[in-house]
């Protein structure tokens, strides 16, 4: 593989298959097994299957604050209905990939908790609005508890990757990247956040209360989930979950200078899906390279993944979703 060394650097854009490779739990079943697993026996609650599955929603609150060293909330309602929603969107399957699940992130069903609550008042609504949010908070506490210590390089990326002078686009919250192949942390792009690894400060971001504000991590659906709806008050609940991509691309000018200024030849995508939700930055990354004239001489290559078949197809999908960002180099697969 070092052929793809040769000459200039790289950019690499990474996503969840990435971390994925390295056998870090860090998928959607992950993640709703933590949430499954940290919810206390309830009689809301039918864990006898291996899908916990809420029998019943429990009613509006907001969460309980006692004293133990520090002030902290007690979220266990929360937690319920969180994944009450989540699971009932997603129609109770185990697993997909994040880019779907970003998907259902915009088809909560809200409408059946008010109706359930009967009441369209402004307590119920907060209450649903600060559980949706905190469904950030959940994440950003699950997505710490994964253990970079015992990881090792997939031989096929350190091949590929050069940690003194490639730059890379990380849509993990995970810093793979600059722990295992020792790329400096000023040419990584988090751009939806990076998770907190210092131990006081992940303690007190764990304080009450715990969503958005005090979680940077961008979890979340795309704009057209709001815009096909015409209800305001599920707008309204729902945009603490609504992935932005005009201020991250601002916030990381930096970093999309970076491409306009670099002898770039190659791109690599790794375990990302193309979804949606994350083509603004494609296409940003694009637009950068087109204005430079530069995209003509670059080689994009893709990494689909799975059996014959469904490699066929995501290298497909892949390839219109770069052509249709306006990329014109040459696209190819790795080997």
């Amino acid at each position: 593989m070092e052929k793809y060394k040769e000459n200039g650097k790289s950019i690499f854009i990474v996503g969840n298959g990435f971390d994925r490779a390295h056998h870090l739990k860090t998928g959607y079943s992950d993640f709703k097994k933590y949430m499954s697993d940290t919810i206390c026996d309830n009689e809301c609650l039918n864990k006898s299957k291996k899908n916990l599955k809420i029998n019943r929603i429990p009613n509006p609150t907001i969460p309980d604050i006692y004293i133990k060293n520090h002030f902290i909330a007690d979220y266990e309602q929360q937690r319920i209905i969180a994944y009450w929603l989540i699971d009932n969107a997603s129609k109770r399957k185990l697993d997909m990939q994040w880019n779907k699940f970003e998907n259902y992130l915009g088809k909560l069903n809200v409408e059946r908790v008010i109706k359930k609550w009967g009441k369209n008042d402004c307590f119920n609504l907060m209450c649903l609005k600060d559980t949706v949010k905190n469904i950030c908070g959940f994440f950003f506490e699950w997505i710490n508890t994964i253990d970079l210590k015992d990881v090792n390089k997939v031989e096929l990326y350190n091949s590929l990757i050069n940690p003194e002078e490639d730059i890379a686009l990380s849509f993990n919250y995970t810093e793979t990247l600059e722990l295992i192949y020792k790329m400096k942390s000023s040419n990584v792009c988090h751009i939806h956040g990076k998770r907190e690894i210092d131990p006081l400060l992940q303690k007190g971001k764990s304080m009450c209360p715990i969503g958005e504000n005090n979680c940077s991590l961008i979890v979340g659906f795309a704009s057209k989930y709001l815009k096909n709806r015409n209800w305001i008050k599920r707008n309204m609940i729902l945009m603490p979950l609504y992935k932005d991509t005009t201020m991250p691309i601002y916030l990381n000018k930096n970093f999309f200078d970076k491409i306009s200024n670099g002898d770039f030849m190659r791109i690599y995508s790794l375990g990302f899906s193309f979804s949606d939700a994350d083509m603004p930055y494609i296409k940003e990354i694009c637009n950068v390279l087109k204005n430079g004239n530069c995209d003509k001489r670059m080689t994009w290559y893709i990494s689909p993944y799975g059996n014959r078949y469904k490699r066929l197809i995501e290298k497909i999908y892949f390839k219109r979703h770069i052509r249709k960002s306006g990329f014109r180099g040459e696209i190819c697969v790795i080997n």
